[in-house]
């Protein structure tokens, strides 16, 4: 019977940490697009890095304590902003925002 809590339990933290890993690729395509989005529309690449170093961290306490984290920030364009771009015919520019990331259960 021990086994199989074992091994249910190694099953659970395995399952989790591979979630975190996830994050980690969601957060490393949130840098590239707010390093290619920085120049135009003046985001901070900043949020983005230090997001990644967060969900690094995270992956790291999933691995050794099993613990559940954070959803990864992803950038994305601003509702208003882009209907607007969209009625103008896809002239101008869109604004983007980083959409904060969700406390897992």
């Amino acid at each position: 019977m021990a086994k199989k809590n074992t091994l249910g339990a190694v099953a659970k933290r395995f399952g989790i940490t591979a979630r975190e890993a996830r994050d980690i690729a969601t957060a490393v395509g949130t840098v590239g697009k707010s390093v290619l989005k920085s120049p135009q529309e003046g985001i901070s690449p900043r949020k983005a890095v230090k997001n990644l170093k967060k969900q690094v961290k995270e992956v790291g306490q999933a691995a050794i304590k099993g613990k559940k984290g954070t959803s990864s920030k992803q950038l994305q364009p601003n509702p208003t902003s882009l209907s607007q771009f969209q009625s103008r015919g896809g002239k101008g520019y869109v604004a983007y925002e980083y959409k904060k990331g969700k406390k897992r259960k």
